[in-house]
């Protein structure tokens, strides 16, 4: 049997924000012990002014805060081993080609043509070109991007935006797509950019990345494991 003060540090407990398990663990109880002297009305008194309905509103948002504290932490400590990870990272010629074969055979056009890379993300179209310009010799001027917008979007702040970011003047830009707006009343992204694709006229160059790619792909999966 347990004694009343076990009863009132686990409503204590429980208005810290902690969860039933963790209160069970802390106290040596189980868990539907605890469920149940939380749940007893002759401990509402303990609630304070507060109704049952109230107390338990109090509670569910004191757990998700220590919810959001917790996906904090965790973030944080992922970000840390990853910087420890990367930090001694270096990156010759060939370790960069690959990355770029890789990025482009999942992300770029796969057709016979020019070589055209898409995505929404800045920092992926900022990798890209940044990995080209290192990985070859380019004529800057044939380089062209073509922005996919909403009518929502500012197309003049947006050809500066990406303009400014991968270093290819406006001068070089396509002219932009207008994309339907959605009947659903979908909401708007925040902090959108549109779609960018970035388009280098080169159809050997296209061709030699897809090459490199294909050749990675067969040299990384040659020993692997049959099912």
């Amino acid at each position: 049997m347990y004694n009343e003060e076990t009863k009132i540090r686990a409503i204590k407990l429980r208005k810290q924000g902690k969860s039933l398990l963790e209160i069970s663990q802390i106290l040596h109880t189980a868990k539907s012990t605890s469920s149940l002297w939380l749940s007893t009305e002759k401990n509402r008194g303990i609630y304070g002014t507060m109704t049952k309905q109230g107390w338990m509103r109090f509670i569910q948002k004191k757990s998700v805060i220590a919810l959001h504290k917790r996906t904090i932490i965790r973030q944080n400590n992922r970000e840390t081993e990853a910087k420890k990870q990367i930090q001694n990272l270096q990156f010759p010629l060939e370790t960069k080609r690959s990355i770029l074969a890789t990025l482009y055979w999942s992300e770029g056009s796969k057709g016979e043509g020019v070589l055209d890379f898409a995505n929404t993300d800045p920092q992926l179209c900022l990798i890209f070109t940044t990995l080209l310009r290192e990985c070859y010799k380019l004529d800057e001027s044939k380089f062209r991007i073509r922005l996919h917008l909403h009518k929502y979007h500012n197309d003049k702040d947006l050809k500066k935006y990406w303009s400014k970011l991968l270093k290819i003047p406006t001068s070089q830009f396509n002219a932009i797509v207008w994309k339907k707006e959605p009947n659903s009343g979908k909401r708007y992204r925040q902090n959108y950019h549109g779609i960018c694709f970035v388009k280098y006229n080169s159809v050997d160059l296209q061709k030699r990345i897809m090459a490199y790619a294909h050749l990675l792909g067969e040299k990384l999966t040659k020993n692997a494991p049959v099912a």
